[in-house]
Protein backbone atom coordinates (compact mmCIF):
# COMPACT_ATOMS: atom_id res chain seq x y z
CA UNK A 1 0.00 0.00 0.00
CA UNK A 2 1.02 3.70 -0.52
CA UNK A 3 -0.29 7.14 -0.01
CA UNK A 4 -0.45 9.52 -3.28
CA UNK A 5 0.57 12.90 -1.76
CA UNK A 6 -0.57 16.41 -3.94
CA UNK A 7 2.78 17.96 -5.05
CA UNK A 8 2.75 20.19 -1.96
CA UNK A 9 3.44 17.01 0.28
CA UNK A 10 -0.71 16.63 1.80
CA UNK A 11 -1.99 13.60 1.77
CA UNK A 12 -4.24 13.03 -1.69
CA UNK A 13 -5.22 9.01 -1.67
CA UNK A 14 -4.48 5.29 -0.71
CA UNK A 15 -3.71 3.00 -2.94
CA UNK A 16 -2.19 -0.16 -3.93
CA UNK A 17 0.68 0.12 -7.02
CA UNK A 18 2.29 -1.82 -9.61
CA UNK A 19 5.58 -1.39 -10.85
CA UNK A 20 5.68 -1.29 -14.77
CA UNK A 21 8.53 -1.53 -17.15
CA UNK A 22 8.23 1.85 -18.28
CA UNK A 23 8.85 3.71 -15.30
CA UNK A 24 5.45 4.30 -14.67
CA UNK A 25 3.63 2.99 -11.73
CA UNK A 26 0.18 1.48 -12.25
CA UNK A 27 -2.62 2.26 -9.26
CA UNK A 28 -4.17 -1.09 -9.17
CA UNK A 29 -6.51 0.16 -6.53
CA UNK A 30 -7.21 3.73 -5.19
CA UNK A 31 -8.59 2.18 -1.41
CA UNK A 32 -9.66 5.90 -0.28
CA UNK A 33 -9.89 9.34 -1.40
CA UNK A 34 -11.19 8.74 -4.94
CA UNK A 35 -13.35 11.88 -4.93
CA UNK A 36 -9.92 14.19 -3.83
CA UNK A 37 -7.99 12.34 -6.71
CA UNK A 38 -10.14 13.12 -9.23
CA UNK A 39 -10.86 16.50 -7.84
CA UNK A 40 -6.98 16.95 -8.25
CA UNK A 41 -6.60 16.16 -11.43
CA UNK A 42 -10.29 17.71 -13.25
CA UNK A 43 -10.93 20.63 -11.26
CA UNK A 44 -7.71 21.70 -10.39
CA UNK A 45 -5.50 20.78 -13.04
CA UNK A 46 -2.63 19.25 -11.32
CA UNK A 47 -0.97 16.25 -11.95
CA UNK A 48 2.34 16.54 -10.10
CA UNK A 49 2.42 13.88 -7.20
CA UNK A 50 4.50 12.23 -4.82
CA UNK A 51 4.67 8.67 -4.15
CA UNK A 52 5.11 8.12 -0.25
CA UNK A 53 6.50 4.38 -0.19
CA UNK A 54 6.64 4.54 3.74
CA UNK A 55 11.28 4.53 3.16
CA UNK A 56 11.05 5.93 -0.11
CA UNK A 57 9.22 9.01 -1.66
CA UNK A 58 9.26 9.81 -4.98
CA UNK A 59 8.14 12.35 -7.93
CA UNK A 60 5.74 11.61 -10.61
CA UNK A 61 2.92 12.78 -12.89
CA UNK A 62 -0.43 11.74 -12.84
CA UNK A 63 -2.43 10.30 -15.60
CA UNK A 64 -5.41 8.92 -16.41
CA UNK A 65 -7.65 7.25 -19.08
CA UNK A 66 -10.48 4.92 -19.35
CA UNK A 67 -9.71 1.32 -19.85
CA UNK A 68 -12.73 -0.61 -21.23
CA UNK A 69 -15.66 0.84 -18.47
CA UNK A 70 -13.06 1.60 -16.03
CA UNK A 71 -10.71 4.35 -15.32
CA UNK A 72 -7.01 4.02 -14.77
CA UNK A 73 -4.68 5.84 -12.99
CA UNK A 74 -0.74 6.15 -13.50
CA UNK A 75 2.16 7.64 -12.10
CA UNK A 76 4.94 8.49 -14.33
CA UNK A 77 8.14 8.75 -12.95
CA UNK A 78 10.32 11.65 -13.16
CA UNK A 79 13.54 11.54 -14.34
CA UNK A 80 15.55 12.24 -11.22
CA UNK A 81 13.73 9.83 -9.24
CA UNK A 82 15.63 7.20 -11.35
CA UNK A 83 18.94 8.25 -9.77
CA UNK A 84 17.96 9.44 -6.19
CA UNK A 85 14.89 9.31 -4.34
CA UNK A 86 14.43 10.57 -0.43
CA UNK A 87 14.43 8.75 2.34
CA UNK A 88 13.89 9.22 6.30
CA UNK A 89 17.63 8.51 6.35
CA UNK A 90 18.96 11.15 3.41
CA UNK A 91 18.98 10.31 -0.02
CA UNK A 92 19.63 6.73 -1.75
CA UNK A 93 21.38 6.85 -5.15
CA UNK A 94 19.11 4.49 -7.66
CA UNK A 95 21.09 4.30 -10.29
CA UNK A 96 20.06 5.25 -14.06
CA UNK A 97 17.52 2.08 -13.58
CA UNK A 98 15.78 1.76 -10.40
CA UNK A 99 16.18 1.25 -7.03
CA UNK A 100 14.94 -0.76 -3.99
CA UNK A 101 15.60 0.42 -0.93
CA UNK A 102 14.93 -3.02 1.96
CA UNK A 103 12.98 -2.50 5.39
CA UNK A 104 16.02 -1.69 7.99
CA UNK A 105 18.86 -0.97 5.22
CA UNK A 106 18.89 2.38 5.97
Amino acid sequence: MAELLRDDGQPLACVTLELSETRQLLVERVISGKSDLLRYYFVEGRHDVLVDLGAVRLRGVLTTRWVGSERRWWVRLAASAQRSCETDAGTVDAGAEHATVAPGSE
